[in-house]
């Protein structure tokens, strides 16, 4: 488990990616709630 190896790079990038996206989303939605009212 030492150096990290291809898999282990993509994976952590998908899961930021992955993280980043839900919290863009979240953000949208809120303050797409928010707009409407």
């Amino acid at each position: 488990m030492g150096e990290p190896t291809m898999e282990n790079v993509l994976e952590s990038t998908l899961w930021e990616m992955l993280k980043l996206g839900v919290l863009t989303t979240d953000e949208n939605e809120k303050s797409g709630r928010e707009y409407k009212k």
